[in-house]
C-alpha cells in the first residue's frame, strides 16, 4: 500500500516539476523575446535622440554654420536693395558739393558672384538707381561687370543733366582699369592677397561667434528652400576680436590704438541695430537678409534699409569682360571729337594749340551754355602749355 502511494507520489511530482520547467521555458522565451523587441526600440530611441539632436540644433549652432559654410561658397547670385533717407545733392545739377535737398534714393542690384578661379571675386550685376528729390525724380541704369581688377560700365538710361547731355554714353561699354589708376598714384602697390591669409580668414570665420539670437520666428520659406527665421544683432565684443585678428592677418601688423577707437565706436552704433536672416535648414546657408537703421551725418540723419536674397550656391557662372569695350575718357564725355595736344606739339605753340574757330565749335557742341566760357579754357591751355612745354 505504501508503495503504491509512493509511487503515486513520484508521478505526480514528476509531472509538476515537467509542468514547471515548461512554464519556466515558456517564460524565458518570452523574456527573450521581449528582451530584443526592448533591445531594438532602445535603439531606435538612441538613434531617434542622437538624429534629432544632429537636426533641431540651438539657433546660436545654426548661425555658426551657416558662418562655417559660407566660408566655403565659391559662387552665388544675389537680388538686393537698398534705400536711403535724408538730404542729397542733385547729381543733375553736376555740382556734388551743392546744397543738399531731401528725398530718397533706391538701389536695386541682381546678378552672379563668382570666386572659383584662383579665389579672385568676379561678378556681372544689372543696376537701377532711382533719386527722388523734392518730387523730382531721375533715374539711372546699367551693367556692371568686374573682372581682373577692371571694371566694365555700360549705361542704359541716364538722366539729362544741366548744361550737357550723356546719351552718347548709352549702350557702350566703357572701361576702368583699376591697376592703371593705382599705378599712377605715388608709393602705390599692386600685390594680389596672399592665398595663405585667405586660408587663414576662412577659418577665422569659420570659428566667428559675434552673432546673439534676440528672436526665433520658427521656419519659413524663402524661394523655395526652407529656412530658419532669427532676428540677430552683432555681439560688441565678439565682432571687435574678429576685426583686430583680420587686420593682423591681413597687414601682418596689430591694428592702431586710432583705429582701434574709431573701431569701437563704430561697433558701439551697430550694437543697437537688428537685422533678420533666413537660414537653410538642410545646407545652413544664408538666403535672406533684412536690415535696418540710422546713420548720423553733418547733414542730419539718414534712414537705411537694406533686404537681399541670395541663391544658387555654387552653381557654375560664366562671366567674361565685354569684347568691345572702349577706354573711358572724361574729356571724351565733356568735349566730344576734343584731343588734348601731346607733349610734343607743345613745344610748337602754332601746330598744337587749338584755334579760336576751334573755341566757337566746342562752344556750338555744349548748346551755347551760358556757362562755358572758350577764354577760360584757351588760358588753361596756355597754363599747361606752361608747365609742360619748353
Amino acid at each position: 500500500m505504501e508503495d503504491d502511494l509512493y509511487g503515486r507520489y513520484k508521478k505526480v511530482r514528476k509531472k509538476k516539476i515537467r509542468e514547471y520547467e515548461n512554464n519556466n521555458l515558456i517564460i524565458l522565451k518570452i523574456m527573450k523575446k521581449w528582451t530584443k523587441l526592448i533591445g531594438g526600440l532602445v535603439f531606435v530611441c538612441v538613434l531617434v535622440i542622437g538624429l534629432s539632436g544632429c537636426i533641431k540644433k540651438s539657433p546660436e549652432k545654426v548661425v555658426k554654420l551657416m558662418f562655417s559654410n559660407l566660408s566655403e561658397v565659391e559662387s552665388y547670385s544675389l537680388d538686393g536693395e537698398v534705400s536711403l533717407d535724408g538730404k542729397f545733392a542733385d547729381v543733375t545739377s553736376l555740382n556734388v558739393l551743392g546744397e543738399k535737398k531731401p528725398g530718397s534714393i533706391k538701389i536695386k542690384l541682381n546678378g552672379d558672384f563668382d570666386s572659383s578661379k584662383d579665389e579672385n571675386m568676379v561678378y556681372d550685376l544689372a543696376a537701377d538707381i532711382t533719386m527722388n528729390l523734392e518730387g523730382k525724380e531721375d533715374n539711372i541704369n546699367g551693367n556692371i561687370i568686374y573682372v581682373d581688377d577692371v571694371f566694365f560700365v555700360k549705361l542704359n538710361n541716364v538722366p539729362e543733366a544741366e548744361g550737357t547731355s550723356f546719351d552718347q554714353l548709352k549702350g557702350i561699354w566703357y572701361k576702368f582699369d583699376l591697376n592703371a589708376l593705382t599705378a599712377m598714384a605715388p608709393d602705390s602697390e599692386t600685390e594680389d592677397v596672399d592665398k595663405a591669409k585667405l586660408k587663414k580668414m576662412k577659418k577665422l570665420l569659420k570659428d566667428v561667434d559675434f552673432i546673439d539670437i534676440v528672436k526665433n520666428h520658427g521656419t519659413e520659406d524663402v524661394n523655395g528652400h526652407s529656412t530658419f527665421h532669427y532676428t540677430v544683432k552683432i555681439n560688441e565684443d565678439e565682432m571687435e576680436d574678429f576685426f583686430v585678428k583680420s587686420y593682423k592677418i591681413m597687414e601682418e601688423e596689430e591694428m592702431e590704438e586710432l583705429a582701434l577707437t574709431q573701431l569701437q565706436d563704430n561697433l558701439e552704433k551697430w550694437s543697437e541695430t537688428e537685422l533678420d536672416v533666413w537660414i537653410g535648414k538642410s545646407d545652413y546657408l544664408l538666403y535672406k537678409i533684412n536690415a535696418g537703421g540710422s546713420m548720423v551725418s553733418i547733414d542730419g540723419t539718414m534712414k537705411v534699409e537694406l533686404t537681399a536674397e541670395i541663391d544658387n550656391y555654387n552653381e557654375a557662372v560664366e562671366i567674361s569682360a565685354p569684347a568691345d569695350a572702349k577706354e573711358f575718357s572724361l574729356m571724351d564725355l565733356m568735349m566730344p571729337g576734343f584731343s588734348m595736344p601731346d607733349l610734343d606739339s607743345m613745344s610748337n605753340p602754332s601746330a598744337g594749340m587749338p584755334s579760336q574757330a576751334d573755341f566757337e565749335a566746342l562752344q556750338d557742341q555744349f548748346g551755347g551754355s551760358s556757362d562755358f566760357d572758350p577764354t577760360e579754357l584757351e588760358q588753361q591751355m596756355k597754363d599747361l602749355q606752361a608747365q609742360f612745354g619748353q
